[in-house]
């Protein structure tokens, strides 16, 4: 009975784990991006991100950037040159919105989601123009920028 108890409890605690996968889509041919989060498996989180980007308006999405951990994430997005960053996995918010911001020259932070693995889940916040200049440890980072010029 005990052995039981522990194993489902340990299922449980497994299960609230597994689902912290994120990815970013982007479009070079229109510039539209779809992201996606706290999806059970990276596949899910790859076809959510690249059905956002093509509801949005993208024809032909590509995966810039995924992650299986939780975390913060943040994409920066200058609207005139269609230059995209994006972050994911993350341990802290801040970091993860100044790295997308100063690795994107010209735009800013328009998404901040924090991947929770099934933890409490902070809704996506729209940061508009955050001009946050530090220098900070790069973590775990995915570059659109020259590469979606």
């Amino acid at each position: 009975m005990m052995k039981k108890a522990v194993l489902m409890i340990l299922i449980i605690i497994w299960m609230q784990q597994t689902h912290a996968a994120s990815a970013v889509a982007y479009c070079k041919e229109t510039g539209n991006y779809g992201y996606s989060y706290d999806c059970m498996t990276l596949q899910e989180a790859i076809d959510s991100a690249k059905q956002e980007c093509r509801d949005g308006g993208g024809r032909s999405p590509e995966i810039i950037c995924s992650s299986t951990g939780a975390g913060f994430g943040a994409i920066a997005y200058n609207d005139s040159t269609w230059r995209i960053y994006a972050t994911v996995s993350y341990a802290d918010a801040e970091e993860a919105m100044a790295t997308a911001y100063r690795n994107c020259p010209g735009g800013e932070v328009v998404v901040l989601w924090y991947d929770c693995g099934g933890k409490a889940n902070p809704s996506d916040t729209d940061l508009g123009n955050y001009n946050f200049v530090s220098e900070l440890m790069l973590a775990h980072e995915c570059f659109g920028g020259s590469l979606y010029p």
